[in-house]
């Protein structure tokens, strides 16, 4: 019928990112026909995209409405609600998410972020593991006859494997002192742009690139680098009182202190993540950094890699007191 037309042509502009133009298609689906849940499921999705969360809310509760047990309505729902921390109304409905499929994988880490926010570190962790290793992981998943990691297993040649992207690395990093602690025999794949950061930070440690994969005669058993933490980060008390865990290049530090001003606080600014699976939560508008630039006694740094040149230009227009650094690639130089 016209509604399935009207859907086609609205998830061809979802798909595009023409929100608005999908909104308007999604509409015309309902208009036509109100007993299909996808298109209050889809033009929610629009919604929550554009930042109109109660809109979103709305139309996810009129599809499950429609269909109670579908796990993409039930998790799209939950995951408003878990960022709202309206975690007793997140929680029904991702265990409703469990019993339709019990082994869901984005029913289960969103679970697992749902106790990270409870301070409930220990299922957290749990839950997270249900991550899918095939796209988290550098390479892909492990073949199956290697075994994770267990902490009792400390005389294994261990292979601790980067996950994510960098800065997931980076945070994860800061447990690489509790493991080298244990496992003496321990190698860890990291981005390429961490190896010569982390030899300086961790000069014991036996780094390699993840472009790299080691043959499997070579370790006994693996570990995702983010699951260290539930190894050694199960209570709140598990972590150590804060302390730098990674050693700046000293010839760096004095080349890129040379170019600041005096007297001033140095800021350095990123506002954007260019990933688009996370970039929606992590980004903000460069307009919406003008209000800062208003500030007396601070001097801003761009760090920000691949800025767009309209963005610059906003910057310039408004006298923004905002520089480079000479000589830094805001990509892959992360040393200084």
């Amino acid at each position: 019928g016209n509604d399935v037309c009207w859907s086609t042509l609205g998830a061809l502009h979802y798909k595009n990112q023409n929100l608005t133009n999908a909104i308007y298609c999604y509409q015309n689906s309902i208009s036509l026909n109100r007993s299909n849940f996808k298109y209050f499921l889809n033009i929610g999705k629009c919604y929550k995209n554009l930042g109109q969360v109660e809109k979103a809310v709305d139309a996810y509760q009129l599809a499950l409405n429609l269909n109670p047990s579908n796990i993409d309505c039930l998790n799209s729902l939950a995951t408003i609600y878990i960022r709202q921390q309206k975690f007793d109304s997140a929680l029904p409905l991702l265990h409703q998410a469990l019993l339709t499929e019990p082994k869901d994988t984005d029913t289960h880490v969103n679970l697992s972020l749902l106790h990270f926010l409870n301070f409930n570190l220990e299922l957290g962790w749990k839950e997270y593991d249900w991550r899918d290793m095939n796209k988290s992981l550098y390479g892909g998943a492990f073949d199956a006859n290697k075994k994770k990691w267990k902490k009792s297993e400390i005389k294994d040649r261990l292979l601790i494997w980067g996950e994510q992207g960098i800065g997931d690395q980076i945070i994860y990093a800061s447990m690489l002192d509790d493991v080298s602690k244990i496992v003496s025999r321990l190698r860890v794949g990291v981005d390429d742009r961490l190896i010569n950061l982390l030899n300086r930070s961790h000069p014991t440690l036996d780094l390699i690139s993840i472009k790299d994969r080691p043959a499997n005669s070579t370790f006994d058993s693996y570990l995702p680098i983010a699951s260290l933490g539930q190894h050694f980060r199960n209570q709140v008390t598990d972590f150590p009182t804060p302390k730098p865990f990674l050693k700046a290049d000293d010839d760096k530090v004095i080349a890129f202190k040379s170019q600041t001003p005096k007297g001033k606080l140095i800021c350095g600014i990123s506002w954007k993540s260019k990933n688009n699976s996370v970039a929606e939560s992590k980004s903000m508008l460069a307009s919406e950094l003008l209000p800062l630039f208003k500030l007396n006694g601070v001097h801003f740094f761009n760090l920000q890699y691949l800025p767009e040149q309209e963005e610059l230009d906003l910057f310039s227009h408004h006298h923004a007191p905002i520089q480079a650094f000479n000589d830094l690639d805001t990509f892959n130089d992360l040393d200084g």
